[in-house]
């Protein structure tokens, strides 16, 4: 029989050029009780790895995404320092991680505007929207006088508001 069968043809893949590059320029924010982590893109990257770990010795990781964006929300369990590498990924292989990781800290966000509401010139219920992670509120109270504030008494508690009527420990 008659084969049709062609030349043979060396094909060299020079995988070295399919290997992503590393992610340059991360940075963390925090922001609604997630840290976000941005980076600029990498040459052959399919993905990015994000890892994040607690500072200190030892350290533990505490969350891994992955995400073909170049940038990523990442809920933490507590409030902290974090270390956090971003890592390109390709068909060719893994880049080394972001050249040093980025310390990046969750903190809690701040109290947004606060509404107040009158019944009388001696009652006034108060409310704020919730903080991302907050454990709890301390609202301290102030008699306004002329140039001077005289601080009558505070509440400390969990929830987002004080009905009119109640009363401040």
């Amino acid at each position: 029989g008659d084969s049709s069968w062609s030349e043979e043809e060396i094909v060299d893949l020079a995988w070295a050029e399919l290997v992503a590059g590393e992610p340059s320029d991360v940075v963390c924010e925090t922001a609604d009780g997630k840290l976000l982590v941005s980076w600029a893109a990498a040459v052959n990257a399919g993905y990015y790895l994000v890892k994040v770990e607690t500072v200190g010795v030892p350290s533990e990781t505490v969350a891994e995404v992955r995400t073909q964006a170049t940038s990523a929300g990442i809920v933490l369990p507590e409030l902290g320092e974090y270390s956090v590498t971003v890592t390109a990924c390709s068909p060719g292989g893994v880049s080394s991680a972001s050249a040093m990781p980025v310390v990046g800290e969750l903190e809690l966000g701040a109290v947004g505007k606060v509404t107040a509401e009158g019944v009388d010139r001696q009652t006034l219920g108060v409310g704020w929207p919730a903080v991302a992670l907050a454990e709890g509120y301390r609202v301290k109270v102030f008699e306004l006088g002329g140039d001077t504030a005289e601080f009558k008494s505070d509440y400390s508690g969990d929830t987002t508001s004080i009905k009119p009527g109640s009363a401040i420990p």
